[in-house]
């Protein structure tokens, strides 16, 4: 997307122009109009359980952006799986942690619960208290207890204390960081 170019825009904003003064108003470019077009019909597309754009109906826009903050709000994330998935684990998708509900092969429609208290496998060499903070570690699909210079992503809080040996952690998904 840009700002309009087009001969008497004024500071990339549309002009009307002055016809007494001879000042023409801004000129509309098709480029400008054809990445509008792309914008929108790019986030209808990309919206969950949206994707068709339908001649004459004028409420797609909105109804892709609603459901696109329902899906990244909600207790359960729906998503195209990027790869095999099995039930239980946890998983990182774009920017979106949560725990995988069924096992779904590659490129199925796959969900995940964003919000409650799983069991994770954990990092078996680090201990964890219960009430720290805790991080998801996508590249070892493990549970970690620092935030690892920025490559683990915090996703809650390890509600039960457990020796470095362990394997797994329960931990309450989805706590904001700042609780």
């Amino acid at each position: 997307m840009h700002r309009i170019d087009t001969p008497g825009n004024e500071n990339g904003m549309f002009s009307a122009g002055n016809p007494v003064a001879g000042i023409e108003g801004t000129v509309l470019g098709f480029d400008w109009f054809n990445a509008l077009q792309e914008e929108v019909a790019f986030t209808i597309e990309q919206a969950p359980a949206s994707g068709v754009l339908v001649k004459g109906t004028n409420t797609q826009l909105r109804t892709a952006i609603v459901a696109i903050i329902d899906n990244l709000t909600a207790r359960v994330f729906t998503f195209t799986a990027p790869e095999d998935l099995t039930a239980g684990e946890g998983f990182l998708f774009e920017d979106s942690f949560g725990v995988i509900r069924e096992t779904v092969l590659d490129t199925f429609t796959a969900n995940m619960e964003r919000t409650g208290t799983f069991t994770l496998e954990k990092n078996a060499t680090e201990p964890m208290t219960a009430g720290d903070r805790v991080y998801w570690n996508q590249a070892g699909r493990e549970v970690r207890n620092t935030a690892g210079g920025g490559s683990h992503v915090y996703i809650g809080t390890c509600r039960v204390s457990e020796l470095a040996a362990a394997t797994t952690v329960s931990v309450l998904v989805g706590q904001p960081q700042n609780v």
